[in-house]
């Protein structure tokens, strides 16, 4: 469901790979992940193969209110909401699934959420991505 949505690129990490990195140990709770250190975190991301699903999601929206962009101006975000909740109303109910997923976006802010991950260093941690301090970016092997 991720894939066909455009979020093809996934990773998985313990908890504590990210919540023990250096970068992140020192940072108050709202910067850690919520779990015990041996969960299994999935890190979710997007490559260009995105635009497609995500113009005609849009699209669809804007068909039913032509003015849904202005009135959603952050529509990707949008997007990724529904993509992920999508994925999770068709897991409910799945035998070994004790407790609903959590989930948090990369959007997310203190002052929104009251808590901020830092994609870059999951993408890190996961092996999904190097992290260059010094330039502070990311950098996929494939995608760039």
């Amino acid at each position: 469901a991720l894939c066909a949505a455009g979020f093809e690129v996934q990773a998985p990490l313990l908890v504590r790979w990210y919540n023990e990195h250096p970068k992140v140990t020192p940072l108050g709770v709202a910067h850690h992940l919520d779990a015990d250190g041996d969960t299994l975190a999935l890190l979710v991301g997007n490559s260009r193969t995105l635009w497609r699903p995500f113009v005609r999601w849009v699209g669809e929206r804007l068909a039913e209110d032509e003015n849904y962009l202005a009135r959603h101006p952050d529509a990707l975000d949008a997007y990724a909401r529904h993509a992920v909740s999508t994925l999770l109303r068709a897991l409910d109910g799945v035998p070994g699934l004790d407790a609903a997923p959590s989930v948090v976006f990369a959007d997310e802010t203190l002052e929104t959420h009251g808590r901020c991950v830092s994609v870059a260093t999951a993408a890190h941690v996961a092996g999904l991505a190097f992290y260059d301090a010094s330039l502070q970016r990311s950098l996929h092997k494939a995608l760039g």
